[in-house]
């Protein structure tokens, strides 16, 4: 767990991929029971909305960028999608809440 402060957060089971590989080593057919059940294990790392990333620990961090890459890739549109837009542009309203990391001095 991180230093206090860091927000609520929640880790469950994973695989990683370093997990599943070790029975691969021997080609597909050589796998362990291990590395069997090492694939049916899903990662489930959520980062609470007010959770300040530069005080969790270094494996909090990494865990937290991999599911945000995982979301990038699951939700970003590709050219050839019929929703892909050419140099999208998006206005944005005031801020709804304050944040202390965005002011200026």
């Amino acid at each position: 767990a991180g230093p206090a402060g860091a927000g609520s957060r929640l880790l469950t089971a994973s695989s990683s991929s370093s997990i599943a590989q070790l029975g691969e080593a021997g080609g597909p057919h050589a796998k362990s029971r291990f590395a069997q059940e090492a694939d049916k294990l899903v990662l489930e790392f959520d980062v609470a909305p007010d959770t300040d990333l530069n005080k969790v620990s270094e494996v909090e961090l990494r865990l937290a960028k991999e599911k945000m890459d995982q979301e990038f890739m699951r939700n970003r549109i590709l050219p050839g999608h019929p929703e892909y837009v050419y140099d999208k542009q998006v206005e944005f309203g005031p801020a709804t809440s304050q944040n202390d990391w965005d002011d200026s001095d």
